[in-house]
């Protein structure tokens, strides 16, 4: 995730579940009643999202949005190409046991998408997030709970060629991968910080990539281990990814559109005090 040009072009489905979120769950927001709305970003990656379903679509008399990630290229590229007077994008680790002042209680609204699942610690992650929030603020995030990609890193750790290379690979995989209690643990763990919990919801989707070129330079730019691994026998790790993609319940047949199934999740809960 740290190649914001590879990025910029493969983040097909990174769109296409934001356009859902804001088609489907923007009109739950609380948006000040006079405007002057700071909101937050969590996960801008290249800076597109946040520019594009974002700030696109929040109210005119909103004061700004902050774009934040945990990769300094990304920040560096987002700056450069998403410039705009109500925009702005900094360095910030969601993941963090110490947030920096300049974030705490600052923000009205916090959205994040595609990024948490990214996560491993769940309850710091959202323990951040409130602290980060004013006062009946709220947020709004979708990231995914399940998928296939998870399941073939599993796979991939065990194997001899690349077991060294993956040692953590449980540190990028979903803590709900393979949940069958989701949404009710979610919403215990969101309850339990102290959030008023108004969505809490799992949905079944599946994204089209529309060649199977697209589909691997969506592997290289999300998968954590490709940089890991000499140069000379990535070409041998990504086809090994892709055989045990047919056996994971990604459709992929040779050279037309590959179909990725996955289960996303969509939060949206309110800071009651």
């Amino acid at each position: 995730m740290n190649n914001p040009n590879l990025y910029s072009t493969a983040n097909a489905m990174q769109k296409y579940d934001a356009k859902l979120l804001i088609d489907n769950y923007f009109n739950n927001i609380k948006w000040l009643p006079n405007g002057g709305d700071i909101s937050l970003d969590i996960g801008c990656g290249d800076g597109g999202v946040t520019y594009e379903f974002l700030l696109n679509n929040m109210p005119n008399n909103a004061e700004k949005i902050i774009g934040t990630d945990i990769s300094e290229q990304m920040i560096m590229y987002a700056n450069e190409y998403y410039q705009h007077r109500k925009l702005k994008f900094e360095y910030l680790d969601i993941s963090s046991k110490t947030l920096s002042e300049q974030f705490i209680g600052k923000f009205d609204h916090v959205f994040s998408l595609n990024c948490l699942h990214w996560v491993h610690d769940q309850r710091q992650a959202f323990q951040n997030i409130y602290d980060l929030l004013k006062s009946n603020g709220d947020m709004l995030v979708s990231y995914v709970a399940s998928s296939p990609v998870f399941s073939i890193y599993e796979t991939l750790s065990k194997l001899d060629k690349w077991k060294s290379y993956m040692l953590d690979y449980t540190k990028y995989i979903c803590p709900y991968h393979n949940n069958l209690n989701t949404e009710e643990d979610l919403t215990k763990l969101l309850e339990s910080i102290g959030f008023e919990v108004v969505i809490c919801k799992c949905e079944k989707r599946q994204f089209v990539y529309k060649d199977l070129e697209s589909w691997i330079n969506f592997i290289k730019t999300v998968n954590p281990f490709l940089n890991r691994i000499p140069e000379s026998n990535r070409n041998e790790y990504i086809d090994q990814f892709l055989e045990e993609c047919k056996k994971h319940g990604v459709v992929v047949p040779n050279n037309v559109n590959v179909t990725k199934p996955y289960d996303e999740l969509i939060v949206y809960a309110q800071k009651k005090i």
